[in-house]
């Protein structure tokens, strides 16, 4: 059996898998496998990387068209490795990816840790500058690592204090021992994903799961944003046409069975506030304190007000309009006295904006700090000609 698998789910993965696949191959460590799923394409990419000649490439096709989230199911079957991640395919990982990995199950080896969480770069690919802006990389090195508990990081990530992306998820996040993945597969009916978005799902379910996990502050994954980004075509979509039905991520998931919770609004999630994709994860893991709690009921009503008061989640007068009488609508029906959801509310909002506030100021500062002392640590870039590719931004030290 293999130590590592790393699986690349790619649908008509065009220039952008080519760079992911050979970022992943880059690496000089023998002891994994590269698993490359193509979900019906109908481009030239299979024949690209059909061509690349390396014993630890496995390279499958689905049977039929799948969803995002049972195509990872299905091809996270198809894994052998004792750890197991996944990345998109226009992604890519560190040139040293496996062997730094190595270091620190060595470092904490008696801490037995099943769920590691790994810090990214950013590369924006050309052509999404008119949301991103001029960026092309970023990228900072912390170079340090810490236990972390897991049910306080959770609260932190369902309050909206911390990003699900700080938990140990299966998707450009983590990396995940396959005897977690099995035992809760075993909770679960033999089957992992259970809600629409996989890498906000895989980090809530792991994180339920395990007491502890190891964060990692140094960028091995490197997370790529491009044209086919779903994050991408979702914001654009909407900036367009903000009516669900539009929604063509929803629909052919719903096709295979896999919902967003009962509990949540599909304009909630369509709308990108964050705690509807926080609780509909949270609500659709099997087995678990959340599912029919009244009182992780009453903190969604709290922090999705708090998402609606923020008017940067919502794009147009419109859909504001249509969110906030959804909002009450929801509000009622939850039989919670409105005035206990009011007060939190505000109490919430305004706690998180302070928050925000010296969060950001922290952080700049950290990044002049890194920026003047150690500048081969942190790399901010807005030079295509330089960053041409994330393979070519995956080489850097």
């Amino acid at each position: 059996m293999k130590k590592y698998s790393l699986i690349i789910p790619t649908r008509n993965g065009g220039r952008y898998l080519i760079n992911t696949v050979k970022s992943a191959l880059a690496n000089k460590y023998k002891n994994c496998e590269i698993i490359v799923s193509f979900n019906c394409s109908t481009d030239n990419s299979f024949k690209k990387i059909k061509k690349l000649k390396d014993k630890r490439l496995r390279i499958f096709n689905t049977p039929n068209f799948y969803s995002m989230s049972k195509h990872y199911e299905w091809i996270l079957n198809k894994a052998q490795g004792d750890w197991i991640s996944i990345i998109g395919d226009d992604d890519a990982v560190h040139k040293n990816f496996f062997e730094t990995i190595d270091k620190y199950l060595i470092k904490y080896k008696n801490h037995k840790f099943k769920a590691i969480s790994v810090d990214k770069a950013n590369y924006y690919w050309n052509g999404v500058s008119n949301i991103y802006g001029k960026t092309v990389v970023r990228y900072l090195d912390l170079n340090q690592s810490k236990i972390c508990n897991s049910n306080i990081n959770l609260l932190k990530v369902i309050f909206g204090f911390m990003s699900y992306t700080k938990l140990p998820g299966l998707y450009v996040s983590g990396v995940i021992n396959r005897k977690l993945i099995n035992t809760i597969k075993r909770k679960e009916k033999n089957k992992f994903f259970h809600e629409i978005n996989p890498d906000v799902y895989s980090a809530l379910a792991i994180s339920s799961f395990v007491k502890k996990y190891l964060r990692i502050e140094k960028p091995l994954f490197w997370v790529g944003t491009s044209k086919k980004s779903v994050a991408y075509k979702l914001i654009l979509k909407k900036k367009k046409n903000f009516l669900i039905k539009y929604n063509n991520f929803i629909k052919k998931s719903e096709k295979d069975k896999i919902f967003i919770s009962s509990k949540i609004n599909k304009y909630f999630w369509h709308s990108r506030l964050p705690s509807a994709f926080i609780f509909s994860a949270l609500f659709n893991i099997p087995n678990t304190k959340y599912k029919n709690s009244k009182i992780y009921n009453f903190i969604f009503l709290c922090t999705l007000g708090s998402d609606i008061l923020n008017k940067s989640f919502l794009q147009n007068k419109k859909e504001r309009i249509l969110i906030k009488k959804l909002y009450l609508d929801t509000v009622k029906k939850s039989k919670i006295p409105y005035y206990l959801i009011y007060f939190f509310t505000i109490f919430l909002f305004s706690l998180k904006k302070l928050y925000k506030k010296i969060s950001n100021f922290f952080a700049k500062v950290k990044f002049f700090l890194y920026k003047k002392t150690m500048p081969e640590r942190y790399v901010y870039s807005t030079d295509r000609r330089k960053f041409k590719n994330i393979y070519n931004a995956s080489q850097l030290n």
